[in-house]
């Protein structure tokens, strides 16, 4: 971050909806779309509605990356309904003109204190390609211990042991 920049990490408010909603769909297109194909992304932001992001928040301890006032980032950590001992990672996202100056790495440290992290025995996520290379930075392996994409080839299924 460039000097007198405030970062902060606060939980989603059901009004940063519309604003995450856009920064997610915006990271779609130009990020992940390198790796995906820009048509496949605008079908995907498809789902990445208001309406999902509230029931995101609703479903996990959802948190937003502030940077001077503006939304750059959101993730979100719930339980597993199968397994109470494991906590899952979703729809963590930066805004593309942010990335690369760890507030990836500031949002994640959040969720991995946690309450439901902390209580748990593992978290659990899924990686897209383009990210796969950060959750390893962060001391993510791979579910079954092999780096090998999900059965339609879209993201990892990755896993931190805490």
């Amino acid at each position: 971050m460039n000097g007198g920049e405030m970062l902060s990490i606060r939980r989603f408010k059901k009004e940063d909806a519309k604003v995450v909603s856009d920064l997610i769909m915006k990271t779609l297109l130009i990020t992940n779309a390198v790796d995906y194909g820009r048509e496949y992304m605008q079908e995907y932001c498809e789902n990445m509605t208001v309406e999902k992001v509230l029931e995101c928040d609703r479903d996990t301890h959802f948190y937003v990356a502030v940077e001077d006032g503006k939304i750059v980032g959101c993730a979100g950590i719930g339980i597993n309904t199968q397994n109470t001992e494991v906590s899952e990672l979703h729809k963590l996202f930066i805004d593309p003109e942010y990335q690369g100056r760890g507030i990836g790495k500031n949002i994640l440290c959040v969720l991995e204190k946690d309450e439901y992290a902390l209580n748990s025995k593992k978290i659990t996520g899924t990686s897209s390609i383009t990210a796969v290379d950060f959750y390893e930075k962060m001391g993510y392996g791979y579910k079954e211990g092999t780096k090998t994409l999900d059965e339609v080839g879209l993201c990892y299924n990755i896993v931190k042991y805490v």
